[in-house]
């Protein structure tokens, strides 16, 4: 492996050497992401090296930026003694992540030997994809009692282990959230001001058990940097950043994409599901994955040739037909796959209430016969000036608007009947709409033909 970048140089001169000072400091001065991509173009004996070398508190912070794969295999190629050491010394949010991915043989060995033992068993009983899944218990909260310049000390006694320093929560005396304040409002204070006084009482929380794709509209809508987790007495119990959320939200979207696509199969346990299982995988992984709506969407392309050879004749008798076949099709698909995706958006974006679904219908419905009436007398007027045949242009210009509002309804029907079965309505989406759309607008289209066909 060639290594022509001067950092990877410098890595492996100080991984060599054993240097693990210089270690340390270069890697302390290149931004994670460079060490991330460094480390990833290592031979595993040498990252294992490279791994004994340093020090366990900037070891934890490198891997706690790693994504879960590299993650798992970084602690493969450590020692036991070097593993608790990482797993102490990271965020316990962060740990969370680390063992729910692990299997159940390693947890049991790990958790007895780490410091934060039952505070990490209580979060790993909760979903990974919960609030209390994603927060961290390492951040600042402070008595409601207490005056600005005590609070400061607070502060500074408490800010090497809290994850954000950002917002400070207020606490009564029961641990339960009252208000929150930033620490620039803090810093501006007097110090003698009773926090009470300075706080703000408006405080966004959100339960433990709340799916994290909530909390990241949540934290979205009121623009915030992290929000308090509080427990089913409302005691507050940790927060979540907002680089957790950006996470989410690169996965939840990703997640949805590949569903659409039918890319992901309808699991609880394929919530992790990622990009690198279609590149990576074996070959009948991959195949199981991508074959089954394809497979659907083949038995409808069947069906859709069925349809056109049940109506040969008519293609015999006026070759012209065919040529507009693609174009209505085409059209129909990419206008289904708008609607669709404006619902799935719509959905997940809490903009569209399943249980409120024929307003939203019926909006879109006025989109698609507009759609449909523009789309159709351009066609028309296409197939006049080809052919110079009124009927012709009539038929491809109703079936055009009769099938754009047909995928219209699709779009929006298939993904919200989904959703009303519990099912995630990314789900197959895409596959399901294109088959359906091609059955139905090919019989529209030839039905039109054939009764009209005495005046071609």
């Amino acid at each position: 492996m060639k290594h022509s970048s001067p950092l990877m140089m410098l890595m492996l001169k100080y991984i060599s050497r054993a240097d693990a000072e210089r270690l340390e400091d270069l890697l302390s001065e290149m931004h994670r992401f460079d060490v991330r991509r460094c480390l990833a173009r290592l031979e595993p004996s040498t990252r294992a090296e490279c791994f004994r070398l340093l020090d366990s508190e900037i070891l934890s912070e490198i891997i706690s930026d790693m994504d879960e794969d590299d993650q798992i295999e970084a602690f493969s190629l450590m020692t036991d003694e070097k593993m608790r050491d990482v797993l102490n010394d990271m965020p316990i949010d962060d740990v969370v992540d680390v063992l729910g991915v692990m299997n159940d043989d390693e947890v049991r060995d790990l958790l007895p030997q780490l410091e934060d033992q039952e505070e990490v068993s209580r979060l790993m009983a909760f979903a990974l994809d919960s609030a209390a899944g994603l927060m961290t218990t390492e951040f600042i909260s402070i008595a409601e009692s207490l005056t600005v310049q005590e609070a400061i000390q607070v502060i500074q006694h408490s800010a090497d282990d809290a994850e954000t320093i950002y917002y400070i929560y207020v606490v009564d005396d029961e641990n339960r959230p009252v208000g929150v304040l930033s620490l620039r409002e803090l810093l501006a204070a007097g110090w003698v001001e009773p926090i009470r006084d300075v706080m703000k009482e408006n405080l966004v929380t959100v339960e433990e058990g709340v799916d994290q794709e909530e909390v990241a509209h949540i934290i979205a809508k009121y623009d915030l940097l992290a929000v308090p987790v509080v427990n089913r007495n409302g005691e507050i119990s940790g927060i979540i950043t907002v680089d957790d959320i950006v996470d989410v939200i690169e996965e939840e979207s990703t997640e949805d994409l590949f569903k659409m696509a039918g890319l992901i199969e309808q699991r609880e346990d394929n919530d992790e599901f990622r990009s690198a299982r279609l590149i990576q995988s074996d070959l009948g992984t991959i195949l199981r994955i991508r074959l089954p709506w394809l497979l659907l969407a083949l038995v409808g392309g069947m069906i859709a040739g069925g349809v056109i050879g049940a109506f040969e004749e008519i293609l015999e008798t006026i070759v012209a037909l065919a040529f507009f076949i693609p174009v209505i099709m085409d059209m129909g698909g990419n206008v289904g796959t708008q609607s669709s995706t404006i619902f799935v958006r719509g959905f997940a974006l809490g903009h569209v209430d399943r249980d409120r679904f024929f307003p939203y219908l019926f909006g879109e419905l006025k989109v698609g016969l507009s759609l449909g009436a523009i789309s159709g007398f351009l066609v028309a007027l296409m197939a006049y000036m080809w052919q110079r045949n009124v009927v012709l242009a009539l038929i491809v210009s109703a079936s055009m608007a009769f099938t754009v509002v047909l995928a219209t309804v699709i779009g929006f029907a298939i993904p919200w009947m989904l959703a009303k079965m519990n099912w995630d309505p990314a789900a197959g989406s895409d596959p399901l709409i294109t088959t359906i759309k091609d059955v139905t607008g090919l019989m529209i289209y030839f039905s039109l033909a054939g009764a009209l066909m005495q005046y071609l």
